[in-house]
């Protein structure tokens, strides 16, 4: 069953807190950001390939 949100404040914070799940971000998210940030969730997304060091020094990276 979806959830229900008897106040528009828990409605936001869960937006927020899915927009925060997908993005890897944990700064607080305004409602007026909402939609700019949901457009860039699948504009950001590629399906790269990237090969990392032992010390995270990034080695290659394709674009698949």
């Amino acid at each position: 069953m979806p959830l229900t949100h008897t106040t528009l404040s828990s409605l936001f914070t869960d937006i927020a807190d899915a927009i925060r799940a997908k993005t890897g971000k944990t700064a607080p998210i305004v409602a007026d950001d909402f939609p700019d940030e949901i457009v860039r969730i699948s504009s950001e997304r590629k399906n790269d390939v990237t090969f990392y060091d032992y010390n995270g020094t990034q080695l290659y990276s394709y674009t698949a």
